[in-house]
């Protein structure tokens, strides 16, 4: 599900997540410093490990479709407030 650089440390997305199928993830990182160690054997190996959670936001998967193409509404000068002035109807 998610890709980590091993250099840099950044992770992302290896493909769309959806919110019904998993709402959050907990992902265990480690990182050591085997490379810095290889290139200088006088530094001794560290290493740690993060917890890193993930929450996923919902979102409308299916986009309304509207009854028309085009609306078209006006409001009066002298309108009171909260006076309707256009209703749009979506197929369900």
């Amino acid at each position: 599900v998610f890709s980590m650089n091993e250099t840099t440390g950044e992770i992302s997305t290896a493909k769309p997540l959806d919110y019904e199928t998993n709402s959050s993830y907990i992902l265990k990182v480690e990182a050591d410093s085997m490379r810095v160690v290889s290139s200088n054997l006088r530094a001794p190996s560290k290493s740690n490990i993060a917890r890193v959670v993930i929450d996923v936001q919902d979102e409308n998967d299916h986009p309304p479709v509207f009854t028309r193409s085009l609306y078209i509404g006006g409001v009066a000068e002298d309108a009171k407030t909260f006076t309707s002035v256009l209703q749009v109807k979506v197929h369900t």
